[in-house]
């Protein structure tokens, strides 16, 4: 029995073609579009403070120290975050006026420049602190996932369906509040 070549090639084709939308379409499901990297799944689902507790192997006292560090964090931000929104908000009231006053937006802009200084100022502040509750080790560690974990809280939400940006700066919020 004789194979045609043309019916081979064809089937090979055929072939190395479902094999290749196969492996592009499993890659595809990991890289995240809004940054264009590849998504990791090596932080926990908790986030931020179970990817720090459990990277740094916080103990029970630890964890409750870290957790009042969080509420304070967390207070802090919220105060400078609803200065901001009022400081935004107040700026683009300008806008409503046929001839905006633009030294006034220039006021606004640098008052939210202050507040956005005063929050960076603050989570500078927030991990320096914790890093003062570990271990000579922990803090070894703690050295070596500070960048990734700035990464998972500088991450931006990835928009789904109208009004999705709004939710997930809410769900961020709760979690850890950013600007």
């Amino acid at each position: 029995m004789r194979i045609n070549k043309t019916k081979l090639l064809l089937t090979l084709v055929i072939l190395l073609t479902i094999l290749n939308v196969s492996t592009i379409a499993s890659i595809w499901r990991y890289i995240d579009f809004s940054t264009l990297s590849m998504i990791t799944t090596h932080a926990p689902i908790g986030g931020p403070k179970d990817f720090i507790i459990s990277k740094l192997d916080l103990n029970k006292e630890q964890q409750k120290v870290f957790e009042e560090l969080r509420q304070e964090h967390f207070q802090e931000m919220k105060n400078i975050q609803d200065n901001i929104r009022v400081e935004k908000d107040a700026m683009y009231d300008l806008l409503k006026s046929d001839q905006p006053d633009t030294t006034a937006s220039y006021q606004h802009i640098a008052r939210i420049m202050q507040n956005e200084e005063k929050l960076e100022h603050i989570t500078f502040n927030h991990f320096r602190k914790v890093r003062a509750i570990c271990t000579a080790e922990q803090q070894q560690h703690f050295d070596v996932i500070i960048d990734e974990v700035m990464r998972m809280l500088m991450r931006p939400p990835r928009p789904h369906a109208p009004g999705a940006m709004h939710q997930n700066n809410q769900a961020k919020d709760e979690h850890y509040p950013l600007p």
